[in-house]
């Protein structure tokens, strides 16, 4: 039995889950706690222990209101249980939570244990295979957790999580995950954790939402009540009666198996979507029977008959079992999971009392003990296989138990079974594929009388559809008549998006049904496989009958960067340094996004290309060669007659070319002025010079109309040159008037500077003043052009 609150017991037997009317009458939270074969031993209303008999044995403290109430066993002793609590403070608004110890034997009640405040219970599991209990509560200052861990040692300190929690939490049936939802606008959130169940630590895993009504996020509709299916692969959100834009209720189912968040998305189906009642949710549990249940408040109970099972294949039933006469309270059971199904019963084909038994997942290296529950039967009462089968008494109830050991470890797994008269039925709730027309079922029970739902009268009967049906059965001495539901299914299976992977990578695909059948292209039989070869990979899954394919494909991408071998650049001069490709970005070492990128300065460089988030680079090094050495001297004097002959002794180590075509290291000249040299070194690197030629017979003076200041050595300087200059001054005028320059000797030119700027280019004025020494006067003013 199960106390569902008020005064109500939800009962389990052979004929399903019933509720009847209890003595006790209560408004408050209250709580309750079976032994394995789902026979009550006590529960708790408010702060006040009664046993199985309804009698008062004892009372938690003094303060009947309970924020919560949890039961668990005591790890260390069978006959006794911790009680967990909580008390609120109506002034303070925290909570303080407490445990006690009941021993049933003696109905002795411990002083309660102050353990933690200000922290509010969500879930509570036990870890299969081990005396271990994990209590979760949200802490009531940043929506984290914390995980206390109850084991032979007694209640540990506390374990703090940072998961952000909004509504409530679930616990996996194997507690190695846990699942919160979270109101996110008109949707839901579902994060679902990695839980370490031996130390208590929470880790990202994934997250998808549950898109409900519209306005649901403002008007209360997002309820912190969900369910997991018994097998962890389905996952149902209801969303309550306050937003208006559902009749009363709506029923989600996402199926979970995938772990990929848009096929979760994506599988979205409603289960229910209101009736004519306005109806809410206590909360979900899972009965002996594998089925959920939940109390609403109209006094009903509200059932998922086949969680395991895809869209409305689940079975959901409103008012399943009704009326009770109770609001709502604590409605756990906290050692649920001796109860999960963890392994199917069949029967016989020509007998009802011979039950077949077959455990679900079976791993290398486990062990295996059957208890049948059936100590009359002697040394039959116990099997040490997977598979098994045992005959049972005729109408009879027993609770069969297998305990599966692996490294020291075992789990336990309860199911009760009944045992029907000497009639039996070969029928039962089967999802199948139905093709090529329909499927045969046999009613068995040879020599007997048949009534089909669809009037065949034999023992079996063909069915090509989804529905419900029932066989009559009869004999001289016994009618049993059985109702079972056919779905005739279509499954589909999705791997999800094609995806793509840098070299050396892998990515892995795959999904997950119970009892599936996996083959892919590449010969593998697992549910999932991990590649690293481009190529499109097949599967195809057999499950019920049904057999399903999908591919993916994967694309793998080796990123490749070339800039080329190292280069050389003449000083001065600038190389592109260039890489093109498509569709991938770029990033070089001065901090370029583009292709290319254009230097001048010695040095390494590097380019990392990123192709579809996979990276690859490539580095070169510049190297400068050195320019020729810029003449010596720049003015030459020579009293010119008829011709003179100018040598150039400094540029025996170059070419020359000269602006008449000649490429010897000397030029005769027949008048003063300009005389222009291209010099050309080993390493092919070259540079414009020029010298002046002054007739060093007469007075003269040369002013030139540019220069360059750009620190490179030549031309860097603006001054005039002249000849038997005695006294000299020079003015420099920017295009405004502002006077920025002046000179008193001709030795002294303007480096192209004012107020300790450089001078942008451009046109610029300039003034001089000048004595011959035979106090010959002179003047000069033109423009002076700036080039950098």
């Amino acid at each position: 039995m199960i106390m569902s609150g008020g005064f109500s017991v939800l009962t389990f037997d052979c004929k399903g889950a019933h509720n009847s009317i209890s003595k006790i009458r209560a408004g408050q939270i209250s709580n309750s706690i079976s032994d394995t074969n789902g026979t009550l031993l006590f529960f708790i209303v408010g702060d006040t222990i009664y046993d199985n008999n309804n009698i008062r044995v004892g009372k938690l403290d003094d303060t009947a209101a309970k924020s919560f109430l949890i039961i668990a066993p005591d790890p260390t002793n069978l006959n006794q249980y911790y009680i967990f609590f909580g008390n609120s403070n109506r002034t303070t608004a925290l909570i303080s939570n407490y445990f006690t110890i009941f021993t049933v034997a003696t109905k002795s009640v411990s002083p309660p244990v102050l353990f933690s405040q200000s922290d509010y219970f969500e879930e509570a599991a036990k870890v299969p295979g081990r005396a271990v209990y994990w209590l979760i509560f949200q802490t009531n200052f940043n929506h984290g957790l914390n995980a206390y861990r109850l084991d032979s040692n007694g209640l540990a300190k506390k374990v703090y999580s940072k998961v952000r929690l909004d509504n409530g939490v679930r616990f996996y049936s194997d507690c190695s995950h846990l699942v919160s939802n979270i109101r996110s606008g008109d949707s839901v959130e579902i994060n679902i954790e990695d839980f370490d169940n031996l130390k208590g630590y929470f880790n990202d895993d994934i997250n998808f939402y549950i898109k409900g009504p519209k306005g649901a996020g403002s008007s209360g509709c997002v309820r912190p009540y969900f369910a997991l299916s018994p097998d962890n692969t389905k996952f149902y959100q209801p969303f309550g009666c306050g937003c208006g834009h559902c009749n009363g209720f709506e029923l989600y189912q996402n199926d979970i198996s995938s772990y990929y968040q848009s096929t979760i998305e994506s599988s979205q189906v409603i289960i229910s979507n209101g009736n004519s009642k306005r109806r809410d949710w206590t909360d979900f549990i899972y009965g002996p029977d594998a089925k959920i249940y939940s109390a609403d408040y109209d006094y009903a109970f509200d059932a998922i008959n086949d969680p395991d099972n895809k869209d409305l294949l689940c079975n959901f039933k409103e008012d399943q079992l009704q009326p009770f006469q109770s609001g709502y309270g604590e409605f756990r059971f906290l050692t649920r999971q001796d109860y999960w199904p963890s392994f199917n019963v069949d029967t016989a084909s020509n007998d009802l009392r011979r039950l077949i038994f077959k455990y679900n997942a079976p791993k290398p290296g486990e062990k295996y003990k059957w208890d049948f529950g059936d100590p009359s039967s002697g040394t039959y009462n116990y099997d040490t296989s997977s598979v098994t089968s045992h005959i049972f008494k005729p109408g009879q109830v027993y609770y069969v138990r297998l305990l599966v050991f692996q490294n020291g470890i075992h789990s336990t797994f309860t199911r009760m079974v009944c045992v029907g008269s000497s009639l039996y039925t070969n029928v039962k709730d089967t999802t199948v594929c139905i093709l090529n027309g329909g499927l045969t079922f046999n009613a068995g029970n040879p020599g007997a009388k048949f009534l089909w739902s669809n009037g065949d009268t034999t023992q079996t009967t063909i069915i090509s559809s989804t529905g419900k049906y029932w066989v009559r059965i009869s004999n001289d001495s016994a009618v049993l008549n059985d109702t079972f539901r056919i779905n005739a299914g279509k499954l589909s299976i999705n791997l999800g998006p094609d995806r793509t992977i840098c070299k050396d990578n892998s990515a892995r695909f795959g999904i997950y049904l119970t009892g599936a059948k996996y083959t892919w292209s590449t010969g593998d039989t697992d549910s999932f496989i991990v590649v690293k070869k481009p190529g499109t990979y097949l599967l195809t899954v057999n499950y019920n009958g049904c057999t399903a394919t999908d591919s993916v494909h994967l694309k793998v991408i080796t990123p490749f960067a070339d800039i080329g071998p190292d280069r050389t650049v003449c000083e001065g001069k600038s190389v592109t340094i260039q890489y093109n490709t498509s569709n991938e970005r770029y990033l070089w070492s001065n901090g370029d996004t583009t292709n290319s990128i254009n230097v001048s300065n010695g040095g390494k460089y590097w380019l990392r290309i990123d192709s579809a988030g996979c990276i690859a680079s490539d580095t070169m090094t510049l190297s400068l060669l050195p320019l020729p050495v810029p003449l010596s001297h720049a003015v030459f004097h020579s009293c010119i007659y008829d011709s003179s002959t100018i040598n150039l002794a400094d540029t025996g180590q170059f070419n020359c070319l000269w602006q008449n075509g000649d490429t010897t290291h000397s030029i005769t000249i027949n008048k003063p002025g300009i005389y222009k040299v291209l010099l050309t070194a080993s390493n092919g690197c070259d540079i414009q010079d020029s010298f002046i030629v002054l007739n060093g017979c007469t007075d003269e003076i040369f002013i030139p109309n540019s220069f360059t200041p750009n620190g490179n050595g030549h031309n860097d300087t603006f001054k005039a040159i002249g000849v038997n200059v005695m006294n000299f001054k020079m003015d420099i005028f920017n295009r405004w008037g502002e006077h920025i320059f002046s000179s008193s000797a001709i030795e002294n030119g303007w480096d192209g500077n004012f107020k300790g700027m450089v001078v942008p280019e451009g046109i610029y004025l300039y003034v001089v003043n000048y004595q011959f020494q035979d106090q010959k006067r002179g003047y000069m003013s033109d423009k002076i052009t700036v080039i950098r």
